[in-house]
């Protein structure tokens, strides 16, 4: 999924269902390389204003895009900009933050082949990352 499609898709969720309490939001990296990273921060903070409008009391939590084995130089340096400056924008909003710090592109184990897509590992290891971080916006 690309940056510019969550709005739509939370749209068609506003028309036709009872607003959530959580959205956890993890999105970008397919948009690295494509957009300029100013770009795709201003898209955020933008369309997490939107979201805090169509949904008044949602908490917002925000997945670190993710390092990839197949990223190199620039655009990982983007990744780290970016999930900086959307973390700092979600404090001021009352957001929260769920980093991965045990995906790392040294891990070979945590992909696939293709260096893009996580292994069944990694899978679990992103997994358990988002339900502490949904615990911790909880407070449970």
């Amino acid at each position: 999924m690309l940056w510019d499609q969550l709005i739509l898709m939370l749209y068609a969720v506003h028309a036709c269902q009872q607003p959530p309490d959580i959205i956890v939001v993890h999105l970008g990296e397919n948009d690295l390389g494509m957009l300029k990273e100013v770009e795709l921060i201003l898209s955020a903070r933008r369309d997490f204003r939107l979201i805090l409008e169509l949904f008044p009391g949602i908490n917002i939590i925000w997945s670190d895009m993710l390092q990839r084995k197949v990223w190199r130089g620039a655009v990982s340096k983007a990744r780290r900009y970016v999930n900086r400056e959307v973390a700092t924008f979600l404090g001021t909003i009352g957001g929260t933050v769920i980093s991965h710090p045990g995906i790392v592109y040294g891990a070979a184990e945590l992909f696939r082949e293709d260096g893009v897509h996580l292994s069944n590992l990694d899978a679990v290891m992103f997994f358990t990352d988002i339900k502490y971080g949904i615990r911790r916006c909880l407070g449970t």
